[in-house]
């Protein structure tokens, strides 16, 4: 269920609309009278049967199950009156509430230290370093948990990569972000990853795409088509090149990928995807025109630029960073159909929050995922 771009069909329409008529219902009961947890349960699940409601502290949580089903829940807690409370993640705790709540073997860790580093497509892997553990699964679990609950969920699911648990300090290849060879206490995490993230804010682009030269130094990468590579959105790959390879191997490695980690300047990466035609050398020379007018289109609009480009065994695909997500899909969809693409043509998002996001290049068109 898409409720953030595109042309919504009439059925789309009403189903949102439905959404927003019910959610309204739902926090217009609950002004009435004091409800009990088992009551939100059970009235949010029937808003959508992804969506769960909990609490955190004073907060209202109504979340997603699923990161897909993100931007349905941010349209519920965006309708719900302000003195509710409402969220759509968890937030952070303080150190020592987490532990209270997780328990016993939270408990544990507050002589932990921690390690942690950026690995591959800019997300943090932390390794926590027990002592007296054993690096059990159920440690791990306590370990991620915590790290979940101290950095909030929004923060840790654009951000942390992996979470392990070692018995004793060790070496390795990641780069620090504390101080010393032993790590930093756990209790200090939220302050480590918000200096890790500033840090790397200060070595991505001072300026948007559509205000830089994006050079010419691009990354080829050759890809083995998925079996089933229905199952993917990019599954069919042959060939892709980007100027920004990072992000890119991200994306078709399927790591969980946030657009927040490749931008400061709030751009959200897109793919278009289209029904390739004709010989393999007419697709290659139709889908460089194509990236030459959609990179001028948009650059002149200053809603974003043409950022890398691919082909597959029966799609095509053109990557923009777009600043301005709305206008740029609108801008593009207009170039995407003066050159007549085909009905099977779609700008789809990369972050896995908006994995169920698209915009049909066409009035009307059938979902991809199809």
């Amino acid at each position: 269920m898409r409720v953030r771009f595109g042309d919504w069909n009439e059925q789309e329409r009403s189903r949102v609309a439905k959404l927003d008529r019910s959610a309204r219902e739902v926090f217009a009961a609950a002004a009435l009278a004091p409800r009990d947890l088992s009551w939100w349960r059970s009235n949010v699940g029937e808003l959508h049967p992804e969506l769960e409601a909990d609490r955190a502290g004073s907060h209202l949580v109504i979340g997603a199950r699923e990161r897909a089903v993100v931007p349905v829940a941010e349209r519920v807690v965006a309708l719900a009156p302000a003195a509710m409370n409402v969220v759509s993640h968890r937030p952070a705790q303080a150190f020592a509430a987490a532990v209270e709540q997780l328990g016993t073997l939270a408990a544990q860790f507050q002589r932990a230290q921690v390690r942690a580093g950026f690995g591959r497509g800019h997300l943090l892997d932390v390794i926590v370093q027990l002592p007296g553990g054993s690096g059990a699964d159920h440690e791990r679990q306590v370990a991620e948990d915590l790290v979940w609950a101290l950095l909030g969920e929004r923060l840790a699911e654009d951000w942390i990569g992996s979470v392990e648990v070692t018995p004793a300090p060790r070496g390795g290849p990641l780069r620090m972000l504390g101080s010393g060879s032993s790590g930093f206490p756990l209790n200090q995490l939220v302050e480590a990853v918000r200096a890790a993230v500033g840090g790397l804010y200060e070595g991505l682009p001072a300026v948007p795409c559509w205000q830089r030269d994006l050079g010419t130094d691009w990354v080829l990468f050759e890809l083995t088509p998925e079996e089933d590579s229905a199952a993917n959105a990019q599954g069919d790959l042959l060939l892709a090149s980007t100027c920004y390879p990072e992000l890119l191997r991200c994306a078709l490695e399927g790591a969980p990928f946030s657009s927040l980690r490749f931008s400061r300047h709030g751009e959200i990466f897109f793919c278009l995807k289209y029904q390739g035609q004709g010989s393999s050398e007419a697709r290659l020379a139709a889908r460089g025109e194509l990236e030459d007018t959609l990179d001028r289109a948009l650059g002149s609009a200053c809603a974003g630029r043409v950022v890398g480009g691919g082909t597959g065994v029966s799609y095509d695909y053109v990557y923009l960073a777009l600043g301005d997500a709305n206008a740029g899909l609108a801008l593009g969809s207009e170039v995407a159909r003066a050159r007549a693409l085909p009905q099977s043509s779609w700008f789809l998002p990369l972050d896995s929050d908006l994995a169920s996001e698209w915009s049909g290049v066409w009035p009307e068109a059938s979902a991809p995922y199809t």
